[in-house]
Formats: C-alpha cells, sequence, structure tokens
C-alpha cells in the first residue's frame, strides 16, 4: 500500500502541476476587458495587438507583411511594421507596454515586430532599412515600406509615451 499510495500521490501532483503551467501560459490566458475612449477624430481607441515574428532564411518579407495587412484591414485594424533590438532600451520598454497593456491607447492597429539584428536582409528587400531603432513603418498594400515612417526616440525620455504620440500620428496619415 505505501508504494501505491507514493505513486499515486506523485502522479496527482505532476497532473496538478501540468495543470497549473497550462492555465498560466499565455495562449491560454483570458483577455482582460479594455476600457475604450473615443479620440477627437472619432475613431475608437483600444489597446494595440503586437504579433512578433521572425523571418526565416529566404521568406520574402513584403509578401508576409503584405498578407498580414489584409488580415489586419478585415479585422479593421491598421498595420504597422515595427523593428527593434534586443540591446535597444527605448525598444523593451515599448515591448513591454504593448505587452502588458500598458501602451495605452491607440486607433485600431496591429503591430508586427521584427529583431534588425536577425530580419534586416529579408527586410531591407522589403523597403524597411534602417540602422536607428525603434523603427516604424506603415506598409503600403504590396507590403513594401511606405514614406509614412519614423526612427529612434529621444534619449532618455518617456518613451512609451513619445512612441504612443508617434505612432498616432503616423496613423493619420492616409496611405
Amino acid at each position: 500500500m505505501p508504494l501505491r499510495s507514493c505513486v499515486f500521490t506523485r502522479l496527482l501532483g505532476l497532473l496538478l502541476c501540468t495543470a497549473l503551467v497550462t492555465a498560466c501560459h499565455k495562449d491560454n490566458a483570458s483577455p482582460q476587458p479594455v476600457p475604450e475612449k473615443v479620440q477627437s477624430a472619432g475613431t475608437q481607441a483600444r489597446a494595440p495587438e503586437l504579433r512578433s515574428i521572425s523571418l526565416l532564411p529566404g521568406t520574402d518579407a513584403a509578401a508576409m507583411i503584405e498578407a498580414s495587412g489584409a488580415r489586419a484591414a478585415q479585422e479593421g485594424k491598421k498595420l504597422v511594421v515595427y523593428i527593434g533590438a534586443t540591446w535597444c532600451e527605448p525598444c523593451h520598454a515599448w515591448h513591454e507596454a504593448l505587452k502588458n497593456g500598458t501602451a495605452g491607447p491607440l486607433p485600431a492597429v496591429q503591430f508586427l515586430e521584427f529583431d534588425l539584428d536577425r530580419d534586416a536582409e529579408a527586410l531591407a528587400k522589403a523597403g524597411y532599412s534602417t540602422r536607428v531603432v525603434p523603427y516604424f513603418a506603415r506598409p503600403g498594400r504590396d507590403g513594401r515600406a511606405s514614406s509614412v515612417q519614423f526612427a529612434g526616440v529621444r534619449k532618455g525620455g518617456d518613451y512609451v509615451a513619445e512612441i504612443r504620440a508617434r505612432v498616432t500620428e503616423m496613423l493619420a496619415v492616409g496611405l
């Protein structure tokens, strides 16, 4: 009996741990309600969406971004290509603010996040070429970079507030 009890206890513990890990995994987390405010332009403001992308060698970045833009448009969102880097302090602040919902309300927007060090070559072929991060660009319908873009922020400032303001201006420009 003691051996069966020990095996049963370990099995029960393993099942409990698995259930806890599964429940805490971000893909299974239930979305938190986000309060909506009406902006002066008449568009609904909401928490922005972030999709981190890793481009495989040989990937046609423009085609992938074009498809993402079409999906975003079907959902009533504008697509923004965001290029950051692991060594970039403002990029970390922006990424964390998007991830944990503290970036503040923006018009309906989806960010496609890329890493400069990993994805620069494929992105440059699609017109997203920069040495300065964070970098933000609105893609054209063909998935290539449009002229609506900006890069960098003031060192030591409120990175999240500055990026949010500049992205809001960028989203107001029609393509």
